[in-house]
């Protein structure tokens, strides 16, 4: 393996490989991207644990439109000219995948810790097939060099806590140190320790004393919005090869676009499909200790779980919103701020049924560079549509239940 190939991690074809991406990996992220989400209706972005799927049921849908099945070319009126779309499109990609390979060696040979931020934020995007253990030892150390970036402290730090979280290949205590000791306000630091000590079998007083230490925080970062955002810088820089209209055509098809008032160009779908983070907070401890069900409403773990879930709510993406809300709404059932938390939950799913409809070149650059409910928020007041109609209610049977009688519905 050459010099540039072990700066930048690329694997050779004798490494073994993690299971990761299919091989469709750039049309599934574009389809995310376009229907108004990065994650299936009704499933949580990173952590398919029990309790997190409870509080998504609680919440409702993410985003109302579900994605196309990005196997299928539709509208291709027969067999051969959906060959010649696939084809353009497998085309575009390698394209992309080379324009991306070349661009990561010029970024690892700079060696400034701006361009160390961005090429960890673009390394996971040149494998599609899977992500070995070598691209993620380079990540570390390109975030390593990347802690000087000004301004990106926080950043850096969560991406290396959250790398180490997921993977057994790096120590996730120094790291949870630094985003600690660089976020001590940020609930998310320690509500990721929490998360760590919950599969460690760490006692309930441990679990506590973390959970306190997030209440205490004044506010909530996921960091979803900024990696989305210093990603679509990163990926605007990187020369891409002139795209056919023919693979356009198949890539605003495949993402059912080819019907939309707005033009869309392929280069900017697939930047607006990429730009987005590679890894999501978990939350399965958290909703485990924050049941309003098998709490007494004057307990301490009651007040600290209220606390962190009204940081949550207060979040820029539309995930940690839907979970804090939903969830506080219980917790407020029959007290003086029911009604307050039931038409928040109204105006959160005011909000995520109307994003399936933001389809413009400009609202996909929006919600990577302003976060998906300050993009949707603003959208919504252009629109003068900023607040729900009176009566309206979602589509969500619990989402309903929960906004009428701040219960959810009986289990069939």
């Amino acid at each position: 393996m050459n010099r540039d190939d072990k700066a930048t991690g690329m694997r050779s074809m004798s490494e073994p490989k993690r299971a990761g991406r299919p091989r469709s990996w750039l049309l599934l992220l574009l389809l995310a991207a376009v229907c108004a989400c990065d994650r299936a209706p009704g499933k949580p972005a990173a952590d398919s644990d029990a309790p997190t799927r409870t509080a998504i049921a609680d919440a409702g849908p993410v985003a109302s439109a579900p994605p196309p099945d990005a196997g299928a070319i539709r509208g291709a009126p027969d067999d051969e000219s959906r060959a010649r779309a696939a084809a353009s499109l497998e085309q575009a990609q390698s394209d992309y995948l080379s324009a991306l390979r070349i661009h990561l060696k010029t970024l690892a040979d700079r060696g400034d810790p701006h361009s160390q931020l961005q090429l960890a934020l673009l390394l996971p995007l040149s494998q599609p097939d899977s992500i070995s253990e070598q691209l993620l030892a380079a990540r570390q150390r390109a975030l390593g060099k990347a802690a000087a970036a000004p301004g990106q402290e926080g950043l850096v730090a969560w991406l290396q806590a959250m790398d180490c979280f997921e993977h057994d290949a790096c120590d996730l205590q120094p790291a949870l140190s630094r985003l600690q000791q660089v976020e001590p306000d940020n609930a998310m630091a320690w509500l990721l320790a929490l998360e760590d000590a919950a599969r460690s079998d760490a006692d309930p007083a441990q679990l506590d004393r973390y959970l306190r230490l997030a209440a205490r925080a004044d506010h909530y970062d996921d960091h979803l919005t900024d990696s989305s955002r210093e990603t679509l810088k990163a990926l605007e820089q990187v020369a891409m090869p002139p795209m056919t209209s023919e693979a356009e055509a198949a890539l605003r098809k495949v993402a059912r676009l080819d019907g939309s008032p707005h033009p869309h160009d392929g280069h900017g779908l697939i930047v607006a499909a990429l730009a987005m983070p590679m890894t999501f907070p978990p939350y399965r401890a958290t909703f485990e200790l924050c049941k309003p069900q098998s709490l007494r409403p004057e307990s301490a773990r009651a007040g600290d779980c209220r606390a962190v879930l009204t940081l949550m709510a207060d979040g820029d993406s539309l995930l940690a919103q839907a979970m804090g809300v939903s969830r506080m709404v219980q917790f407020a059932a029959g007290g003086r701020d029911d009604a307050y938390w039931r038409e928040r939950l109204r105006e959160s799913h005011w909000l995520r049924e109307n994003f399936a409809r933001f389809d413009s070149p400009a609202m996909l650059r929006a919600v990577r560079e302003l976060g998906e409910v300050p993009a949707a928020r603003a959208e919504l007041e252009r629109l003068g549509e900023s607040r729900p109609p009176p009566g309206w209610l979602p589509q969500s049977v619990n989402g309903r239940a929960l906004i009428t009688t701040g219960k959810l519905p009986p289990k069939p």
